[in-house]
């Protein structure tokens, strides 16, 4: 429909004018659009839904997102190339770095320095050894026709001089010349070019006796006391920080000291005792954190001390008796953290007393195998272990006056061979595994004036209990009770519980508790 009125000024405009005879505008003309047409085009236009909106923001975030990850991929792989770089570089340069500023690390020999001290109309010594780094090896010369000498090698890094080095001292109180080595001050960083070792080479008159107060910061330690007889040495110190510890004792040699001392923080002790040895001591130690122990004792050794330690925090731990012997002590202490504990015995004849005797395990094997004839006179007598198997045999013809025997492993089996032993008194035996058998061998001496009471408690949570006894029930009487939730029993007379003719009125008694949670009971 055509405009019958300009929009300018508002003249009334004669049909097909192009512009306002009034004012003069250009008239614009438009066309009338039908209803039908009107409504056509608006249906033809789609609304936007809300899964359109959804799907339109998910392939914007996926965008972004996409985009985002790209980014950090790149960021991540770029940031490991640099840091690969960096560290490369460091691990090509400090090495050279070090060794410009620093030197090698290597220990280069420098030189030998000696010593002598040569009069022999001394014959008592007291020598004092502290090494901050080198070994130690001291043996007894026949030959030697002065008192003591000795020769130090020495090694040293790139900046080390002779004069740097230390040597031996002496001086003369009371008829006993005290011969000191001292190099614990001369304490060197690890990047120290002027760090230097001694390594100690003493040669010892055997006429000479000699009390020894020896340790060293890092290095082995060598003691040969094969030579002198009949000597009494009064002190005895030996200590390494990182090495091996080697101490042989020949014959006839007393010890009479406050302490007698074996230490090393990372190595292992070996020593090796002759025959007719006596060492009397408040306190007996041979230690060390990590490495084996293992003592070896001739015929005829007596040792003597308030407390005897044996101990290793992750290593084995070794007696072995070579002949008949005394160990007597309040207490005795054998422990491991990780490693096996063995006492043996090859010869009948040992003699073990203590009020207390613990040997403990965190994991590994314990056996205490004696050989025959002994005497175990230990009020208490414990064997403990975290994970392994404990066996303890007695050996025959061993008399035992003890009142508590603990045999305990978490995990491992336990095995007990009483063979013709003699009981002084009541007794009780408490023995336990976690998951393990239990295995009993007994057979008493039964003596006519005899009395006691010997009690077996017997447990565990899944092993099977085997009791082989050969016990007269004559003249001993005899119970046992045994109990177990998914297992079979097997015992004399075929029950659960058996107890021997006139049990009560017997002067010798032996009673077993057994108990097993899944395991089997059989008593031969």
């Amino acid at each position: 429909m055509e405009n019958n009125f300009c929009q300018n000024c508002g003249a009334k405009l004669e049909k097909g004018s192009s512009f306002c005879h009034n004012c003069g505008a250009s008239i614009i003309i438009e066309k009338e659009i039908p209803d039908e047409e009107r409504f056509k085009r608006h249906s033809e236009r789609q609304p936007t839904t809300v899964y359109q909106i959804d799907k339109q923001e998910e392939r914007k975030y996926s965008s972004d997102s996409d985009s985002s990850s790209k980014k950090k991929s790149k960021g991540l792989i770029a940031g490991i190339i640099i840091a690969i770089i960096v560290f490369g570089s460091i691990a090509i340069i400090l090495p050279i770095a070090l060794l410009a500023s620093f030197g090698p690390f290597n220990y280069d020999y420098m030189g030998t320095i000696s010593y002598s001290y040569d009069s022999t109309n001394i014959s008592a010594a007291n020598l004092d050894i502290a090494n901050r780094a080198g070994d130690i090896s001291i043996t007894y010369d026949n030959s030697l026709s002065s008192l003591f000498e000795a020769t130090i090698d020495v090694y040293g890094r790139n900046k080390a001089t002779m004069n740097d080095t230390e040597n031996f001292s002496d001086e003369l109180i009371n008829n006993e010349v005290q011969i000191t080595f001292d190099s614990w001050t001369s304490y060197y960083e690890w990047f120290d070019k002027k760090a230097i070792r001694h390594d100690l080479n003493i040669l010892i008159n055997p006429q000479a006796t000699v009390n020894y107060n020896i340790k060293t910061g890092s290095g082995e330690i060598f003691l040969d006391l094969t030579s002198p007889a009949n000597t009494t040495i009064t002190e005895f110190s030996i200590s390494s920080g990182s090495g091996d510890i080697e101490i042989l004792v020949d014959n006839n040699i007393n010890f009479d000291v406050s302490d007698f001392n074996v230490e090393t923080s990372s190595g292992n002790n070996y020593l090796d005792f002759g025959d007719n040895i006596v060492i009397n001591a408040n306190y007996f130690d041979i230690c060390t954190s990590s490495g084996d122990i293992d003592i070896v004792m001739g015929s005829g050794v007596n040792l003597t001390a308030s407390e005897i330690t044996i101990h290793t925090s992750s290593g084995n731990n070794q007696l072995n008796f070579e002949g008949n012997s005394l160990v007597n002590a309040d207490t005795i202490l054998f422990c491991s953290g990780s490693g096996d504990i063995g006492i043996f015995s090859e010869k009948p004849g040992i003699v073990l007393e203590a009020s207390l005797m613990n040997i403990d395990v965190s994991s590994g094997k314990i056996n205490f195998l004696l050989n025959s004839d002994n005497e175990i006179n230990i009020e208490e007598l414990n064997l403990k272990t975290g994970s392994g198997d404990i066996t303890l045999d007695t050996g025959e013809d061993t008399t035992i006056n003890s009142s508590e025997i603990n045999l305990d492993t978490s995990s491992g089996n336990i095995d007990i061979f009483c063979e013709e032993v003699n009981n002084q008194k009541d007794i009780s035996w408490y023995v336990e595994t976690g998951s393990g058998d239990i295995t009993l061998s007994l057979e008493p001496t039964t003596l006519p004036a005899q009395s006691y009471s010997a009690l077996f408690y017997c447990k565990t949570s899944s092993g099977n209990i085997n009791i082989d006894y050969a016990i007269d029930e004559y003249t001993v009487g005899v119970k046992f009770t045994a109990d177990t939730s998914s297992g079979r029993i097997s015992l004399p007379g075929g029950y659960d519980i058996y107890q021997s003719d006139n049990f009560d009125s017997k002067a010798i008694k032996y009673s077993f508790d057994l108990q097993t949670g899944s395991g089997d009971i059989s008593v031969d």
